[in-house]
């Protein structure tokens, strides 16, 4: 599976490629990716994810 969303990927966990202009630059174990990313592309792509997404996208949807 191919997802920009870093909730989904740790939810389906297994192992997790982080690819950079079409390079991986970091990859392993989801979680461990996840929980102790190595390169600042991958920090970088942790923290861009708003905290809390899917809960208020939820609740969005909830009310349409």
């Amino acid at each position: 599976m191919v997802t920009h969303d870093v909730e989904v990927a740790q939810r389906l966990g297994g192992q997790l490629l982080v690819l950079h202009y079409g390079k991986v630059v970091e990859q392993g174990q989801t979680q461990q990716v996840l929980a102790h990313p190595q390169q600042e592309y991958t920090k970088k792509l942790i923290h861009s994810t708003p905290k809390n997404w899917s809960q208020s996208r939820s609740k969005d949807i909830a009310q349409e």
